[in-house]
């Protein structure tokens, strides 16, 4: 259950809860330490009011405390502790019946990301820790008994990559596409020297007209650009007369026009 709001265009694009491994020790706290403690309440007030009783009720009450505090532990098991949004990072744990514990930073406040595998039980059950560091230096997250931990912090180590792309000014966005040879931000008469040769039919051109920017781009594969950006293919004689404008290109090089 998620017990924390939402920032405006946020969303939750992962979250997971402790390994089955956090368990075993609540199960020991729940015989040793709720079901004992049941179990001599029982004893004394068997004592006390039904001397013939005494082991029945000490059974009794053991087993009570002891699947209460089970029961208890488990509920809080199933509910998600870490939650990975596409604005930030969030551990929310209930410790007890009256502690609980928030920590949350943002992706662009990440500096790293480092997860522990330093046992042999870690890799047989596939679980780990999680630690963040932020930029300050000031802050860093312990976080124990993550299932598929390298998995996890490779998801939030890419995410973290997206979002300083996203910053980024769409020329260097560009600059480390995969696919992109070269490019250039088209001038005005360039443009106008595209509406003068395209066809009417090619109505994915004239909507990239319709953009502030317009940028020519040599490439030598398929690219997946960013969502701001729209792309389409000119007519065979404007990428003629543009892939002669690049010194760069090659015969199986391609043209695509962006507008941004």
């Amino acid at each position: 259950m998620r017990r924390f709001a939402l920032w405006k265009n946020e969303k939750i694009l992962r979250k997971t809860k402790f390994s089955w491994v956090a368990l075993v020790p609540k199960i020991f706290q729940s015989v040793f330490f709720f079901g004992g403690s049941a179990a001599i309440f029982g004893i004394l007030l068997a004592f006390f009011l039904f001397p013939e009783k005494i082991f029945l009720l000490g059974i009794s009450f053991f087993s009570i405390g002891t699947f209460s505090a089970i029961i208890y532990f488990f509920k809080i098991w199933r509910t998600p502790v870490l939650f990975v949004t596409n604005k930030r990072v969030i551990f929310r744990h209930k410790k007890s019946f009256w502690t609980g514990k928030k920590v949350e930073i943002r992706l662009e406040n990440i500096s790293e990301i480092v997860f522990v595998k330093k046992s042999f039980l870690n890799s047989v059950f596939n679980f780990g820790s999680i630690f963040i560091y932020s930029l300050s230096g000031t802050q860093r997250f312990r976080i124990f008994l993550v299932p598929n931990a390298q998995e996890f912090a490779e998801f939030i180590t890419e995410l973290c990559d997206q979002k300083e792309i996203e910053d980024l000014p769409f020329e260097k966005k560009l600059e480390i596409l995969d696919g992109v040879v070269d490019f250039f931000e088209m001038s005005a008469a360039q443009r106008e020297k595209i509406a003068e040769l395209e066809s009417p039919e090619n109505r994915g051109v004239f909507e990239i007209l319709k953009k502030e920017r317009i940028f020519c781009v040599l490439r030598n594969k398929k690219i997946n650009f960013p969502p701001e950006a729209i792309c389409a293919l000119p007519n065979e004689k404007i990428e003629n007369f543009l892939k002669d404008l690049f010194s760069a290109a090659k015969k199986n090089d391609g043209i695509l026009l962006v507008g941004v």
